[in-house]
């Protein structure tokens, strides 16, 4: 019992690391509300609130959730083989984003129309999306090398330098325009920075041609791993879009005010489970009943901290909301404690995920999560007509829900039957 408890302190020490890590970065669109919601009209700020709703789209598309994969296969490799994988997963994802800046030049206006976003602006999705994939990468590097300086360093650079440029180009006149072109640029100073830090953590003599085995192992993830990897990020796209379509631009940038402080408990979700991810798939590794009894602690204390604390902040947006929001965003805080509930389904779903993740069971996330998203579009739509935003934010909860309840069900039966059998094993 003390060696458990022990093992759990760790893990929720990483935990809060993690989090206060993570907040570093989330914290960015509250420093930044204070000027936006009183320098942007709501129509632009849902403009701007959309072209971050694209990007996290686009992200899993164009880098094929390398991140993803590099975490599935960290502890398969020694220092030369995950060398010369980061940067192999590099060039895949440069490559790729190479191929869809051609296809949005030559389909920019019919993405326009469907995007409700500028046709001119259209490029710089992808180039943001390509940006977010490598620095996710080198995250994911920092974080399962357990290099916390950094990690931290690294998240420190983009918010700090994306502030800067944010304010300086809103303050001058360029409108949502200036908030997209400081993110990209505070974006590629991180980038450069973390690639800088990266290099002597590997093995030069293995940076000099990508490998063709583990570029094909990439595509190949990230085909298989792409619903997955999507349904982290559609649903929030899903719901925004159908917003601007049926709703309207405004209500767009009302409901990405609410949706602040969701982020906020989301911090403390990713912080989780960034800690607990290395911590579960070494303990699982090992199927022992002293560390399923952590596991099962571990996962016992997440389920019952993460509604205690959208509760707390949501009395915290009580509070703070009408101070920090301009007033014409004020009708947006009937919306917060919907996305704050939407949040905590979100994050339970996210917990099952991971043990999927670690048993290689792609197949099985794709199908639930492809579900999840057709679920979501088609109950967004519905009830958007009926009861607007709010119709918009219950389908989120609903989708979230089921889809957590029936990605417990797959795990509950796969580890209750001991199957440790991986999908890489059976292909073998």
């Amino acid at each position: 019992m003390i060696l458990a408890m022990y093992a759990l302190k760790k893990l929720f020490s990483g935990s809060l690391f993690y989090s206060i890590a993570n907040s570093i970065e989330a914290m960015v669109p509250f420093l930044l509300a204070p000027l936006l919601t009183r320098s942007l009209s709501p129509a632009d700020y849902g403009m701007w609130v959309l072209f971050v709703a694209l990007v996290t789209f686009f992200r899993p598309i164009v880098s094929l959730t390398v991140e993803d994969a590099l975490r599935m296969r960290y502890y398969d490799m020694k220092k030369e083989a995950r060398s010369q994988y980061v940067f192999t997963a590099f060039i895949v994802t440069t490559l790729i984003s190479l191929t869809y800046l051609g296809v949005t030049a030559l389909w920019q206006e019919p993405l326009s129309a469907f995007m409700q976003f500028p046709a001119e602006w259209i490029k710089s999705l992808v180039i943001m999306a390509y940006l977010f994939g490598l620095f996710y990468t080198l995250l994911a590097f920092n974080q399962f090398a357990h290099d916390r300086k950094h990690f931290l360093g690294l998240q420190l650079v983009q918010s700090v330098v994306s502030i800067v440029l944010i304010a300086t180009l809103v303050l001058q006149g360029y409108s949502w325009q200036g908030a997209v072109i400081g993110k990209m640029g505070g974006m590629l100073v991180a980038v450069i920075i973390g690639t800088f830090w990266l290099t002597p953590q590997l093995d030069a003599s293995f940076l000099k041609n990508p490998c063709k085995k583990y570029a094909k192992e990439q595509l190949k993830f990230g085909i298989h791993y792409l619903p997955t990897g999507l349904g982290l990020v559609m649903i929030g796209l899903t719901d925004r879009l159908v917003i601007v379509h049926k709703i309207g631009i405004e209500e767009g940038g009302l409901y990405g005010a609410a949706a602040l402080f969701g982020a906020v408990l989301f911090i403390g979700v990713r912080g989780f489970i960034m800690a607990w991810m290395p911590w579960l798939f070494r303990h699982l590794k090992d199927d022992s009943a002293q560390n399923r009894k952590e596991i099962k602690i571990a996962s016992l204390a997440f389920f019952l901290l993460v509604p205690i604390a959208g509760f707390a902040i949501y009395i915290m947006s009580l509070l703070v909301a009408p101070f920090l929001i301009g007033k014409e965003f004020h009708d947006s805080f009937s919306y917060i404690p919907l996305v704050i509930a939407a949040t905590v389904a979100q994050g339970f779903f996210f917990h099952n995920q991971a043990f999927l993740h670690f048993r290689k069971k792609l197949s099985i996330m794709a199908i639930i999560n492809t579900l999840s998203i057709a679920l979501n579009i088609a109950l967004s739509i519905y009830l958007a007509g009926i009861y607007g935003v709010y119709g918009v934010i219950v389908a989120t909860i609903i989708s979230y829900s089921l889809s957590f309840l029936v990605s417990g069900m797959v795990v509950l039966y796969v580890y209750r039957a001991g199957n440790i059998t991986t999908e890489e094993n059976s292909a073998k």
